[in-house]
């Protein structure tokens, strides 16, 4: 009997696949295992069964997994002024690049001018105190002086630097450089003015401040990003957490590369964990926020590269069905990770084995309908062939 499967709507076409697995049915006892499919090579025409070979070699595949950019906190900067600062002129603008040194804002308050003064004044003193101490060495090796004098000068010198580093936190603190104070020293001279400049070399990705804009809360007056390390937050099934170890390299799907950095110790509601990768050198076009897709290997000794559609499942066993001689033998596999339509499986496999990548469903009908040595025949013999087809699916 000649049957055109492809011509039949879906519905005729399962029910055709049920019609095949009951008129396989009498040869089934005199197969070698109860996983065994006999069915001959016109049949596997008629259903459009397809079959792939298994590489030599253990294969890998890339998992697709939901991400996030992340800006590291260390590549973000903010810079404030003291309080009662006034702006006087704002330099820069939003989203504007600067390079280390550049000048960004111009502000005034009286409070640096006590502090530049306190700056200089302690710094005049450690001179002397530097100035004594070495005198005083010169002295007591001329046996002028006691070595009491001398442990005095050392004591007076420690306090003159100690209150000189004081003074100099403090200026740091409201926002100048080391260049800056370097320059309040030399020139010997307080100001109450101060032009802020950039620490670093980033993107201006806010500015607050305004010109006449008083700080009375201690805000920051701009937000400087580095851009030179992003991270990006994987979100990944909590049973697959440990398929990749420390520094594992994988890629976005515009073709980034990150290297894993650590994976988080807590499972969300929704069973997932989070893996954070580090991203060097970040091309523009990705930016802290962005959403994107990784994709993560896997790979497991001794594991096959399949398509989805080449694994049935029976319960929470999963099969595959290699072509034999007679027909197929479904042999039991473990779904090591999958990501798209791709799946990474082990299991009692060989390299050259031929095994069903299409109309799996219809292999899988007949396959359940013999299945006599099973405890759970009986219930599966009593049904019906549509029934077996939605049990397939």
């Amino acid at each position: 009997m000649n049957i055109s499967f492809y011509a039949l709507p879906a519905r005729r076409w399962l029910m055709a696949a049920a019609w095949l697995s009951l008129w396989i049915t009498p040869t089934v006892a005199f197969a070698s295992t109860t996983s065994s499919i006999p069915i001959n090579d016109q049949q596997i025409r008629n259903l459009g069964i397809e079959t792939i070979q298994l590489e030599i070699k253990a294969a890998s595949a890339s998992g697709r997994y939901p991400a996030q950019i992340v800006l590291p906190p260390h590549q973000e900067y903010r810079l404030g002024a003291p309080d009662n600062s006034l702006v006087q002129q704002v330099l820069v603008l939003e989203n504007q690049p600067v390079n280390i040194g550049d000048p960004l804002l111009v502000i005034s308050s009286q409070s640096l001018g006590e502090l530049s003064l306190a700056l200089i004044e302690n710094h005049s003193r450690w001179k002397l105190a530097q100035q004594n101490l070495e005198r005083d060495k010169e002295l007591l090796n001329e046996g002028i002086i006691p070595s009491r004098r001398l442990e005095e000068s050392k004591a007076n010198e420690r306090d003159a630097r100690a209150a000189l580093a004081q003074a100099r936190s403090a200026l740091a603190a409201a926002g100048v450089d080391d260049k800056g104070i370097e320059g309040l020293i030399q020139q010997g001279k307080a100001s109450n003015t101060l032009t802020l400049r950039a620490p670093v070399a980033g993107t201006v990705t806010r500015l607050i401040a305004k010109p006449g804009w008083r700080n009375n809360d201690g805000l920051p007056l701009l937000h400087l990003v580095k851009r030179e390390q992003l991270w990006v937050d994987v979100q990944i099934p909590a049973g697959q957490a440990g398929l990749w170890p420390a520094a594992t390299l994988f890629q976005l799907a515009d073709g980034t590369e990150a290297k894993l950095l650590n994976l988080s110790p807590i499972t969300s509601a929704a069973q997932t964990r989070v893996l954070r990768g580090l991203i060097e050198n970040p091309p523009a076009h990705l930016l802290p926020g962005s959403y994107q897709q990784a994709l993560l290997p896997l790979a497991k000794d001794q594991a096959w590269d399949l398509p989805l559609s080449a694994i049935a499942r029976r319960g929470a066993q999963a099969y595959v069905f290699v072509r034999t001689v007679n027909g197929f033998d479904a042999f039991p596999i473990e779904v090591v990770a999958s990501g798209g339509q791709r799946a990474l499986v082990s299991g009692a496999l060989q390299a050259g084995a031929e095994i069903a990548a299409g109309s799996v469903v219809a292999l899988k009908a007949a396959w359940l309908s013999h299945l006599d040595s099973k405890p759970e025949s009986a219930a599966v013999e009593n049904q019906s062939p549509e029934t077996r087809l939605a049990e397939a699916h």
